[in-house]
């Protein structure tokens, strides 16, 4: 009926006017009988509406209640833990809420149950969020789930992963199928082919990426078959999978394209008495002729999306695809050799392939000598970060520390890949980066604990000459807080 009126003031009253006779009979037992003109009707009748619609309504009888929530299992936090959690939340500091969602699981302590909602309107927003919340926020959280959709990521009640997988939406969906992907390669492997013909190809992209998830030989028919498909990105998806099994047709392919291609000449000492020269190791590297139709199957792009020459480019990629341990078995020789043997005309298209198969599938051997040569390139994929062993962590951090010391982007990628860091990583951290790209970093959200005493004693030495007096003192208020959370679960 609003609308009407909204419709008359617009048009004007001289045409008519809204009519009594056309809004409710409550409302219009209300209105004068008669009034000056058409305009005081119409405001009469606006006024008794927006009334109308401010009333509310009489509750509905019969409406079945929900089941009310089960006993929570756990003590609730204390409530410094739990100001901090709101603090948190209010300025959206996630790394630091993972840490206390951490801390929570391990002392087996809930959130209050005012912070609920709050909790599951960022884990909604924040997949990484999702498994430490569904975790901790025990019987009530989990009843509250049912009152909200976008909170139904933490399993849907009691429904299976199977049924999710066919009923949910798109979230549910994907998260079903990485929960039984966990557990029952197999199965996952099932489901997909249940639905494969009627997914959309974004859809069929997000599926195969979740099978990187206890990827194994098992997989190869079924990522094969989606080589068949009409979509470049579902192969470039399957190839990137198939690449990281080393003994897959798809693997066993690329070697036999690259081998006649390139081939590595091993070096030779000179004599004793120097009647012969020694020669080098080094590379001998032909170009491809052509881009054919296997090879476009395979996943190869035809057209460069660069200067590069196209018979270049096509060698670059199939060097992508070949898995890196293939280099050091087939010559004997370590990567470190390999790589510092690497020159000449086409020295770029071997690095860059390297360096696009170390992205596939990490190895450690090879991340030190292709850093040597092209830098943070090499870390163009968080694998590769993530591939360095703990133990190999202190010394790369010094190793790097040249390229992060001014850096805030790379030290920010390298803190997420090693989050948290380790005691003699954290401290080879504050030897070699500059305060300034320290303070503008999210360091202070993975330093070991036991390196926030020294990092506060940096900064607030630092703050004396008023430099960023704002955002250090920031900093120092988080790194506060994680002393303070620190104290408060471990009580």
């Amino acid at each position: 009926m609003m609308e009407d009126l909204i419709s008359t003031a617009l048009l004007g009253t001289r045409g008519g006017t809204a009519r009594a006779a056309v809004m409710p009979e409550d409302v219009a037992s209300v209105l004068p009988s008669e009034a000056a003109d058409a305009d005081e009707r119409l405001l009469d009748s606006a006024a008794a509406m927006t009334l109308y619609a401010r009333a509310g309504v009489i509750p509905r009888e019969g409406i079945e209640l929900p089941s009310p929530a089960g006993t929570d299992q756990w003590t609730a936090c204390t409530p410094v833990a739990a100001a901090i959690l709101a603090r948190i939340c209010e300025e959206a500091m996630h790394p630091l809420l993972l840490e206390w969602l951490e801390f929570a699981a391990r002392a087996e302590r809930r959130p209050p149950h005012w912070m609920l909602p709050k909790l599951l309107d960022a884990a909604a927003g924040r997949r990484a969020l999702r498994v430490p919340v569904s975790a901790i926020i025990d019987e009530r959280g989990r009843w509250l789930t049912q009152f909200n959709l976008k909170w139904q990521f933490t399993g849907a009640g009691d429904q299976p992963p199977v049924e999710r997988w066919q009923l949910g939406n798109r979230q549910q969906r994907g998260e079903a199928l990485r929960e039984v992907r966990a557990c029952d390669p197999a199965l996952a492997r099932e489901l997909l082919a249940r639905t494969w013909g009627e997914d959309a190809a974004e859809l069929r992209v997000e599926w195969i990426e979740c099978l990187l998830v206890n990827l194994s030989d098992a997989d190869e028919p079924f990522l094969e078959s989606c080589f068949e498909d009409r979509s470049v990105r579902v192969r470039e998806a399957a190839a990137n999978l198939l690449c990281r099994l080393p003994e897959s047709r798809f693997a066993q392919r690329m070697v036999a394209r690259v081998s006649p291609l390139v081939t590595f000449r091993i070096g030779a000492a000179g004599s004793v008495l120097k009647l012969t020269r020694g020669k080098k190791a080094s590379w001998n590297v032909a170009l491809p002729e052509a881009c054919d139709k296997g090879m476009l199957r395979d996943g190869v792009s035809e057209k460069p999306g660069s200067s590069m020459g196209p018979k270049q480019w096509w060698l670059q990629q199939l060097i992508g695809f070949v898995p890196l341990d293939h280099w050091t078995r087939s010559t004997g020789a370590n990567a470190a050799e390999l790589v510092g043997a690497n020159g000449g005309e086409f020295a770029a298209v071997l690095t860059h392939g390297w360096l696009a198969a170390l992205a596939r599938r990490p190895i450690a051997e090879w991340i030190e000598p292709l850093m040597d040569v092209a830098g943070p390139d090499v870390f163009q994929s968080p694998g590769v970060l993530q591939a360095v062993p703990l133990e190999a962590r202190s010394k790369m951090m010094k190793l790097l520390s040249s390229r992060v010391a001014q850096n805030v982007y790379f030290l920010n990628q390298l803190i997420e890949a090693w989050r948290p860091l380790d005691p003699p990583t954290s401290s080879q951290l504050l030897d070699g980066v500059d305060l300034h790209t320290l303070l503008l970093s999210e360091a202070h959200f993975a330093l070991h604990a036991s390196s926030i005493s020294r990092c506060e004693g940096m900064l607030t030495g630092w703050n004396k000459a008023g430099e960023h007096p704002r955002r250090v003192d920031q900093v120092l208020a988080i790194l506060s807080m994680r002393r303070t959370l620190r104290q408060e679960f471990t009580r």
